[in-house]
């Protein structure tokens, strides 16, 4: 069934036609549309929020995580694709959910007492890295689990390199235009070494979108609540807050 979703090749094609060295390029000119596809890509992956001026996230790079703890494991590492978090680690359960802290301030709670229980504590770090694979991340748990304890999660994902002919880029038809845009307006600027009209429509496109994954993912996802708080007790009524967007609590939206 043919698909309205732009492929690499589709993209790299329309790029190479655009600098001039058509549908059929060489080797040399082909590498360098295929560059010029990945600095656009970039460039698409990581837009600003021109309502705000700051960095948007889009919803579809969101995925959901889940640990299956093991007894007195207490470091686990996360997806291949994990680039940071969205949202904290809450139990499959009505234990509280851990609270997150450094990864100095659970070294030092390991040094002092390695028993297990529960965990209560959580630390993202950096694992290790892999030049074919690259930065991996880890998370660690204080104390550390003492049986089989669901932890769910959320964290924004680095969609894979477009590497093959027919490979799509992440997000659907509509962004795979956006993306193309933007790529045009890199090979724009790499030509004439000036931002023209491809620039700017890339620009308009990025923004539109931007306004309308904002009303896909709403600026709140509700009350945050631990589930043994007793909500007709007015001593910790000032412990209810709402939850900013998944992203605020640390800092970025």
């Amino acid at each position: 069934m043919a698909r309205l979703q732009l492929s690499f090749s589709d993209v790299y094609t329309k790029v190479s036609e655009f600098v001039g060295t058509g549908t059929s390029p060489g080797t040399t000119p082909l590498a360098k549309a295929k560059d010029i596809v990945y600095r656009g890509y970039m460039r698409f992956l990581a837009p600003i929020d021109l309502s705000t001026g700051k960095l948007h996230t889009w919803s579809f790079l969101r995925q959901e995580g889940l640990i299956n703890t093991i007894a007195d494991k207490w470091e686990y590492e996360l997806p291949a694709n994990f680039a940071f978090p969205a949202h904290d680690f809450k139990f499959d359960s009505r234990k509280r959910a851990p609270i997150a802290r450094s990864e100095g301030q659970i070294m030092e709670m390991r040094s002092s007492s390695t028993s297990s229980s529960y965990p209560q504590y959580y630390a993202l770090r950096a694992g290790k890295y892999h030049k074919e694979t690259g930065q991996k991340y880890e998370v660690i748990f204080q104390p550390p689990p003492d049986g089989v304890y669901k932890f769910h999660y959320s964290y924004v994902m680095e969609p894979e390199k477009p590497t093959e002919t027919d490979d799509v880029f992440v997000g659907g038809a509509v962004v795979s235009e956006c993306i193309l845009q933007c790529a045009l307006a890199v090979a724009e600027h790499y030509e004439d070494e000036e931002l023209g009209v491809q620039n700017a429509m890339a620009d308009k496109m990025v923004a539109q979108l931007v306004a309308l994954d904002k009303k896909l993912a709403p600026d709140t996802v509700g009350m945050n609540l631990d589930v043994q708080v007793n909500l007709n007790d007015p001593a910790v009524a000032r412990e209810l807050r709402w939850v900013g967007t998944c992203l605020g609590a640390y800092g970025q939206t």
